[in-house]
């Protein structure tokens, strides 16, 4: 278990617009929940440089879809925190 937590760790520590997709992918695949979630925040935070990145389009037009909806909801939850 250990050894899972590091590589976790590792990943997580070099997340970028290239392979944060992938990374997510390995935190689903292999139950780590907490890479799973970094990389979507990473995702959903850098979303412009993501979206320019080939991966994207392997990606079914759904998960696309919640990618930019979630941007976009944390986009008017931040507007109206500083309202």
């Amino acid at each position: 278990m250990k050894l899972k937590g590091y590589c976790a760790e590792f990943l997580e520590r070099f997340l970028d617009a290239e392979n944060c997709l992938h990374v997510r992918k390995i935190g689903e695949r292999f139950r780590i929940p907490s890479l799973a979630k970094a990389a979507t925040n990473f995702i959903q935070t850098n979303l412009g440089e993501v979206i320019n990145h080939e991966i994207m389009m392997e990606l079914p037009p759904k998960e696309i879809e919640n990618f930019v909806t979630e941007k976009v909801r944390s986009f008017f939850l931040d507007e109206s925190e500083n309202a």
